[in-house]
């Protein structure tokens, strides 16, 4: 009598336990790597009083790493990190102590995930890090319908619905009523960035509209291009650049100096706003 089947059985009933054992201990370790990497980094960054800026885009980090090259010469005060994915923020501290500032570029209606739990998860995380005094600055199509961050819309206060593709540059506007913000320090009244696109939906009332379009869209009126909107005790920034179509726009591609000067400010703006002073005055000469 033969017992192969025995013994085919018991080597098939071992490996499924050796896999579980494994996938088990892969898991194991992999949430104590994040967790070493969290301390490390929360420790370089008070040891060094450097704190972290985080920049994803979903075009090639190479253009993050470009966009840190020009955000250094400017504000050497902070630690410029590019991420290669938007769930990389696990491998930080995401407290205000430690992060000074989020920023996420998304050009091409790109989800922070296919997978909607972990989606919700990296909106989720972030936002509880702006609730706490952290700054978040997003980009074009991150609250766009289709790239479906439902948090994102609700805290930035609107959702991308709309879109009109733009061969020439974009003239932006300063809007009269905020003409001396300090997030438009050494910023012209009016410029253009070549953004590619612009795209615009209903935003919320409370939504402070920094710099608008001179154009009309839809047949109704200027369309708001950078916005501020106070977030518990953080705060939210959007921007209209840019657009990936045939290949990524120049505003961010090159990328544009206005564009860069913008960043600069939120990160010097978000740095010297102190709670509960309001409008920090702010010497941008240092």
């Amino acid at each position: 009598m033969s017992f192969d089947w025995l013994h085919d059985y018991i080597v098939n009933i071992i490996s499924q336990v050796i896999i579980t054992v494994g996938i088990f201990l892969w898991l194991w370790l992999t949430k104590r790597v994040i967790i070493f990497s969290q301390v490390y980094r929360l420790i370089l960054a008070k040891i060094a009083r450097k704190k972290y800026v985080l920049i994803w885009n979903d075009h090639d980090i190479k253009n993050s790493n470009g966009i840190i090259k020009l955000l250094e010469k400017k504000n050497s005060k902070f630690r410029y990190f590019a991420l290669n994915q938007p769930k990389d923020i696990f491998k930080f501290p995401l407290k205000p102590g430690a992060i000074q500032a989020i920023i996420f570029i998304v050009s091409d209606v790109t989800k922070l995930s296919e997978d909607p739990k972990e989606r919700n998860s990296i909106q989720d995380k972030v936002l509880k890090y702006v609730e706490k005094g952290g700054t978040l600055i997003g980009t074009h199509d991150i609250i766009y319908r289709r790239v479906r961050n439902d948090l994102f819309e609700m805290a930035f206060g609107c959702r991308i619905t709309n879109f009109q593709r733009e061969n020439k540059p974009i003239e932006y506007m300063v809007t009269p009523e905020n003409t001396g913000h300090p997030v438009l320090k050494d910023l012209p009244d009016t410029f253009c960035l070549e953004d590619g696109e612009v795209c615009w939906g209903e935003w919320t009332h409370d939504v402070l509209v920094l710099l608008k379009s001179r154009k009309a869209y839809n047949g109704k009126k200027p369309i708001p291009l950078l916005t501020f909107r106070s977030y518990s005790e953080g705060k939210l920034f959007w921007i209209n650049c840019g657009d990936k179509y045939d290949k990524l726009c120049r505003s961010l591609a090159e990328p544009q100096s206005e564009y860069i000067q913008i960043i600069s400010n939120i990160l010097k703006y978000s740095n010297l706003f102190e709670k509960n002073i309001g409008e920090p005055q702010i010497d941008f000469a240092s």
